[in-house]
């Protein structure tokens, strides 16, 4: 997560705090990882569910930036069938 200027690694643990630029950490990472906005790089391994324009990783809904969106459609297309749908019923 892409925190003004530094970034917070959110783990399982603690999170961490680094003045890494996230785009330096996107090009570092494996591929079962993806950016999903501006802000955002998520675990592909972790989505719980998936809309259009937002993804559940764990008990967090995130918003898919607009520029992202092909992109992670593209990435998600095999993953996307075994991922169950964000519901609009809210």
């Amino acid at each position: 997560e892409s925190l003004s200027d530094y970034i917070q690694v959110n783990t399982i643990g603690e999170p961490i705090v680094s003045k890494e630029k996230i785009s330096n950490l996107a090009g570092e990472l494996p591929d079962t990882f993806i950016r999903i906005h501006r802000s955002f790089i998520i675990n592909k391994e972790k989505i719980r569910s998936l809309s259009y324009d937002e993804v559940m990783v764990g008990d967090v809904r995130l918003t898919i930036g607009r520029s992202y969106r092909k992109a992670v459609k593209d990435s998600l297309r095999v993953v996307s069938q075994q991922i169950p749908r964000i519901s609009t019923d809210e």
